[in-house]
Parts: structure tokens; sequence; C-alpha cells
């Protein structure tokens, strides 16, 4: 439902085109997750038919989505190798794995906010039945083209179009980061809804408090959010969205890392 603005914000707000950064109330699911009126214009198409004419509008992409286009081949050339210089993580990697086919292993194992695919890569090369999805189609792009064996779809972990109970396990290597406390949990109940019962859930982020922001990444134009978490408000979050069988394993940044505690968090769904 639309809602009334002060003269303040410009009256292109509704039509996707203003300059402010004040929460629409008429943006789409997909969109409303990030809580942004966004700058960029929307996409107009007319199209014709037994002399009627008809507009259809192609949502404009959110910050997120926008500055993750942007910066995703350097963030491929930083980042796919790195779970090389990362042992620790390449142990709970392992040990995730061999959980998941533990359980069968037949089933389709999703990365959310996978970027250019390195985890995907590394449960892949162990024997897991991988599947990503980004919300970037840019890094979509990127990933399928390191990743050719692996199948990769753009989507938005909010509104994630499976089936329910449809996935053996989930793993988030810091995508959870970018979602608002506000709606963490509501992430979380979407992921435990296409969870198959027992299902396994591995989520990576950025210990500690408050949020990061940047406006310039590898020299391009950005704006996106990185929210740090503890691991016992993770917890709760987790819990509000009945996971069940939580752990919480932390440890402290390599010394070539962003100097923030990494937390690891594991949790399941209910038989």
């Amino acid at each position: 439902m639309a809602r009334d603005f002060d003269d303040e914000c410009c009256k292109n707000h509704r039509t996707l085109q203003c300059a402010c950064k004040k929460p629409w109330g008429i943006l789409s699911p997909q969109l409303t997750a990030f809580g942004k009126c966004r700058t960029l214009s929307a996409e107009l198409s007319v199209s014709v038919s037994n002399g009627t004419s008809r507009v259809t509008m192609k949502e404009a992409k959110s910050d997120l989505q926008a500055g993750y286009d942007r910066v995703a081949e350097h963030y491929a050339t930083e980042f796919f190798e790195e779970l090389k210089r990362k042992p620790f993580d390449c142990q709970l990697l392992d040990d995730f794995a061999e959980d998941v086919k533990a359980g069968g292993g037949k089933g389709v194992v999703c990365e959310l906010g996978c970027g250019p695919g390195q985890v995907a890569r590394y449960l892949k090369d162990r024997g897991v039945n991988m599947r990503g999805i980004d919300l970037s189609p840019e890094m979509v792009r990127i990933a399928t083209r390191l990743n050719p064996d692996i199948p990769f779809q753009q989507g938005d972990m909010s509104s994630l179009n499976l089936k329910d109970d449809s996935v053996a396990a989930m793993v988030l290597f810091y995508s959870i980061i970018h979602i608002k406390r506000e709606d963490v949990t509501r992430a979380l109940q979407e992921i435990h809804r296409v969870l198959s019962p027992g299902g396994k859930l591995f989520l990576a982020f950025h210990g500690g408090e408050g949020e990061l922001h940047r406006d310039e990444w590898y020299g391009e134009t950005v704006s996106i959010d990185f929210r740090l978490f503890q691991g016992n408000e993770m917890s709760s979050y987790l819990a509000a969205a009945a996971f069940e069988d939580v752990k919480i394993v932390e440890r402290a940044p390599y010394e070539f890392e962003y100097p923030t505690k990494r937390v690891y968090a594991f949790a399941s769904k209910a038989q």
C-alpha cells in the first residue's frame, strides 16, 4: 500500500526515479528486502495487441544487486581462490560435506549468495551435489563460467523460487551479512521452508556489532551495507526460525582478511 511523504521527498518517489533513501511502501517483496527507494529508473516497455496497448515495468536493481554487478569481475579475481589460504574454513567445509553425505548425499545442496562459486566448487569437488544462487546476474554469469559443471541461477534468499522441503542442505558464506537485522529471521524462515526434514544449514558471517558501509569498491561506485552479528544473536534468529541443534564456532581473522572475528553457525531442520 502506498504511503504519504513529506515535502522533502521528490515527486518521483513512486516512479522509482527518486534520489532519496526513504522506504517505499509499494515495492515488490524482492526490493523491499533491501528497503530503499532506488535511484535507478525503471524500464518501461509497450506492447500492442488487437489495438490495445499494455505498459509493463521492469523493476530497478537494488543497491546491493547493482553494486555486486559492478564489482563482480574484481571480486572473483580476489576471492575465487581464497580457500587455499583458509585451512580452518576448509576443515569446516570438509566436515559439512561429510555430514551431508552421511545423510544419504543424494539431495541437492544450495549455496545462497554464491558469488563466483568458490564454496560451491570446493564442496562439489568433495562429492556434494551443488547448486548456487546469487542476487547478482553478473556473479551468476561468472560463477557459471568458472564452474561449468555446477548450475547457478539468479535469486533472492528472502523469496526463493524453490519448493518446500526440496533442498538437502544450505550453505551461506558471508551473504546473510547483507540482510537487515529486522529481516534476518524472515530470511532464515524462507531457508527453513525449502530445506527437507533433517536438512542442514551452514552460515559464515562477520562477528561484531553494528554495520559497515561501502561507497566505493575496486574503484567502482557502490552503496553496500554489511551487518556484523554476534554468535548468540544469530543463535536467537535461528531459534526464532525453528532451527534446531544450533552450534557456533569462531576464529580470529587471518592476517590478510578484514580484521573482524569470523563466526560460523551450524543448524538443522527437525526431522
